[in-house]
């Protein structure tokens, strides 16, 4: 899912989209890709891209964003109010699977790095590669969130303080200081996540907002995976709490919205609609919840994942994401299993750490959720999300 830092241009965003299409539609090197959802915000100032698709195809249609991001943006002239560090922003990487083994997260992580040498090469552009969670392992990476804390000033001059530390300020590909116009760019391998926003009433500001993002964010005590800002929307005279969910199957939206409310009644302020940004996997959005959670024109056909998969699909089969059956090669037919309840918890962070290899117990890792085998070609397709 790259996410790039323009939001507002109709016509720069028409570009971009377009690069990406033709790039999706290039089959000359024999690799397959699709767009399948864009999703722009004129206050955070930001274009949130899904595309699905085999490595050539996604390493193709990225590359062909960046030269059109290259082309449209300079970072010196854009303020949003969602924190950046780079023109492309950040392009996480997504194995497609139920729950990728090592081989599935392998190939994941030689995307990244070919992704990371090739943006370094052709546009001279540091690239930082960056981890779900933190990890004191060794050749671990920095965590998105540590990246962007304080900004690219601070990032830059972490870069000039600490040339030759990788998990803190040394970049994995590039050049050791930032692009004068394009910033850094992050680039990582994780599991799924759900970008939620939930809308305050008229009454609450952006103090409000922080407050209850502290209250609501697992570091702060709140449910598991849930990472949160409190952020003034300038042209709706509102204020919201803009949440990463990192561990969706076991903190759905309806989960995070509960949180926000609770946490906004007790300053004297309602939750007054939400918002999912791009895709959600079907197991992370029932049925009901677009009225439980006052989202804001979510539509199901529009907005969760297995259905425009099986849409792009069917355009075009060779994409082998889902058969004509409507499931996935090994069966499946949502992408990451059934919604989880707080019931079973424990038995999702259990598949989290087998997953991952290492104890994520309430630091919100996802992992990679549950290996299912499928070692084909067709079963370790990669999305970008």
């Amino acid at each position: 899912m790259p996410n790039v830092s323009e939001g507002r241009d109709r016509d720069r965003i028409a570009a971009l989209v377009a690069a990406v299409d033709d790039a999706c539609r290039d089959r000359a090197d024999g690799g397959r890709a699709a767009l399948l959802h864009h999703d722009a915000d004129a206050d955070h100032h930001r274009t949130v891209f899904t595309l699905a698709g085999d490595a050539d195809g996604l390493a193709r249609a990225v590359l062909a964003l960046a030269a059109a991001v290259d082309d449209a943006i300079d970072l010196r002239r854009h303020a949003g109010a969602h924190p950046r560090l780079g023109a492309l922003d950040v392009v996480p990487i997504v194995p497609l699977a139920a729950a990728p083994d090592r081989l599935h997260r392998a190939r994941a992580e030689r995307l990244a790095n070919r992704l990371g040498d090739a943006l370094a090469q052709r546009f001279a552009l540091p690239v930082f590669r960056y981890d779900a969670v933190r990890s004191d392992a060794a050749g671990g990476h920095p965590t998105l969130a540590d990246l962007r804390r304080g900004g690219l000033e601070r990032l830059a001059q972490r870069m000039a303080l600490h040339p030759d530390d990788p998990a803190r300020a040394r970049p994995g590909h590039g050049p050791r200081v930032p692009h004068p116009r394009l910033g850094v760019t992050a680039v990582g391998v994780r599991g799924p996540l759900i970008a939620y926003n939930v809308v305050l009433d008229d009454g609450a500001n952006r103090d409000d907002a922080r407050a209850i993002a502290a209250r609501v964010r697992e570091a702060g005590g709140g449910p598991i995976g849930v990472r949160a800002l409190g952020l003034a929307l300038a042209s709706r005279g509102r204020a919201q709490v803009s949440m990463n969910l990192i561990a969706p199957l076991t903190t759905p939206p309806r989960a995070a919205f509960d949180a926000v409310r609770d946490a906004a009644a007790a300053r004297g302020c309602e939750a007054a609609e939400s918002e999912i940004v791009g895709l959600a996997p079907a197991a992370c959005v029932a049925e009901d919840d677009a009225r439980a959670i006052r989202l804001a024109g979510f539509d199901r056909q529009r907005q969760v994942l297995e259905t425009r998969l099986r849409e792009a699909c069917r355009r075009d089969p060779s994409l082998g994401l889902i058969g004509p059956d409507g499931r996935f090669p090994d069966g499946r037919r949502d992408a990451y299993g059934a919604l989880q309840s707080s019931a079973t918890t424990r038995g999702a962070l259990q598949m989290q750490r087998n997953a991952q290899g290492r104890d994520v117990s309430r630091r919100g890792a996802y992992g990679a959720l549950a290996p299912t085998g499928g070692s084909s070609a067709r079963a370790s397709r990669i999305a970008t999300s």
